[in-house]
């Protein structure tokens, strides 16, 4: 408690293992109580201890190439429905649709994913990963949830939403794996993806039946 408030975080925390299955290594401590009941998960783990806010859980794809970073459509993350998921906080799935978010949200995710996959890339980074993403939704500000580096549930998703002139998402990962020379218009690809969500609706829904 002493160094979350020193660090500005208040008294509301959550708690992050590094590795876990959606939510079920997330754990919620505001009091004295909360804590001993988890205290045995955390105790001795390497922990990310954070501010609880009020946000909307989004999440984008992206795939590194050695030609620069395509980023995919910024997603909703369907979690906490008890009906679909074995466990409280479970992911069951992702939606996205034009007004899910405002183009200037949409923009400052965008760029936060380009910045983040090019930090990647000096530690020698290549190929597919997605971002977790929290939009605070009462100051507006944009955190970084957590990487996941691998193919993702995003996937089947980001790869529906192509535009006219550009390969579905995963495309790009298996061209930067492949012997062939290639050069990208990481605008027109931009623009194009943007121009591809009008009009269109997806959901992506996982059920989990024990």
């Amino acid at each position: 408690r002493a160094q979350a408030e020193n660090a500005g975080l208040g008294s509301e925390l959550v708690i992050q293992l590094p590795y876990g299955d959606s939510g079920r290594t997330t754990y919620f401590v505001a009091s004295r109580e909360d804590y001993d009941r988890v205290a045995s998960e955390i105790v001795g783990s390497q922990i990310k201890v954070m501010r609880r806010i009020n946000h909307e859980p989004l999440a984008a794809e992206a795939i590194i190439t050695r030609a620069g970073t395509v980023v995919g459509p910024v997603l909703r993350e369907i979690t906490g429905h008890p009906e679909l998921t074995r466990y409280r906080g479970g992911w069951s799935g992702s939606e996205t649709y034009p007004s899910l978010i405002d183009d200037d949200t949409r923009r400052r995710i965008g760029d936060l994913v380009e910045r983040f996959a090019g930090r990647l890339a000096e530690e020698g980074y290549r190929g597919i990963l997605e971002v977790s993403i929290l939009l605070d939704t009462d100051t507006g500000e944009i955190y970084l949830g957590e990487l996941n580096p691998r193919i993702s549930g995003s996937s089947p998703h980001s790869n529906l939403t192509p535009g006219d002139t550009t390969l579905p998402l995963f495309a790009y990962h298996v061209l930067e794996f492949s012997d062939v020379d290639f050069v990208l218009d990481l605008d027109a690809i931009r623009l194009e993806r943007e121009r591809a969500l009008e009009g269109q609706v997806w959901t992506t829904l996982i059920i989990q039946h024990p």
